[in-house]
């Protein structure tokens, strides 16, 4: 063999290691990309979408009646301006898949506010639905212990 072609086959495979070195970086990167560009897409999407801002909080339109239950008390808050007669219907406790009629009495009544008592609250219900009626309307909200619902 001669000296040229030796130096030949020399060029040719460190073109050809440089080539494959190239190559395989390439795939690293694509695998690489391919992993962390969904995921942060995903997170910030996620993000975002949780949180809702200030003005998405804030497009409540008409009266809104503030029903909260922490027991044995529910109470339902409202602007004293609001014309017609805020009522509670009925309340009911969802267990094992059934709803049963809870007996309440009335507690107090306020400008704006009225708390109702429920009647055996040694054993305070852990879910309510309350039925409300207001100005001709019948709204239905979901309680759980110590939490609120907006309703109107």
């Amino acid at each position: 063999m001669s000296l040229c072609d030796k130096k030949g086959m020399e060029r040719s495979s460190k073109s050809s290691r440089a080539l494959s070195d190239i190559i395989a970086f390439l795939i690293t990167l694509i695998v690489i990309l391919s992993f962390i560009l969904p995921l942060t897409l995903y997170i910030l999407n996620n993000a975002t979408s949780v949180s809702p801002t200030v003005q998405q909080q804030e497009k409540v339109i008409g009266p809104v009646i503030n029903v909260t239950y922490s027991p044995p008390l529910i109470c339902l808050k409202y602007p004293s301006s609001l014309g017609g007669e805020v009522e509670l219907l009925n309340v009911y406790n969802y267990t094992s898949g059934y709803y049963s009629q809870v007996k309440i009495t009335p507690y107090s009544s306020q400008n704006g506010e009225i708390i109702y008592e429920i009647s055996n609250h040694q054993e305070s219900p852990k879910e309510l639905v309350v039925e409300i009626y207001y100005n001709g309307q019948f709204y239905f909200a979901y309680l759980p212990q110590y939490g609120y619902a907006l309703v109107g």
